[in-house]
């Protein structure tokens, strides 16, 4: 066997992957508004209905105005997808 073939210098296994990197980004098929809360449950691998209530309580328990504003910033920085 090659040196370094499937093995790290320091003495463990190397981890490969053959999928493709997951990206987030704002699922419009899924969409109430803008498509975070669709593209943060499928990032996840969550149901969306799941992610929009932790994200309305969670808005709701830190005073409505951090969850809106940190709502529209993933919506203004995250690409459609």
């Amino acid at each position: 066997m090659p040196p370094g073939a499937g093995y790290s210098s320091i003495g463990g296994a190397q981890a490969y992957s053959s999928a493709p990197p997951r990206r987030l980004k704002r699922v419009m098929a899924q969409k109430k508004i803008a498509g975070v809360c669709a593209g943060f449950a499928e990032y996840f691998d969550m149901d969306v209905t799941l992610v929009r209530l932790v994200w309305f309580g969670v808005s709701l328990m830190s005073g409505i105005v951090p969850g809106v504003m940190v709502y529209i910033v993933a919506w203004i920085i995250l690409p459609q997808g």
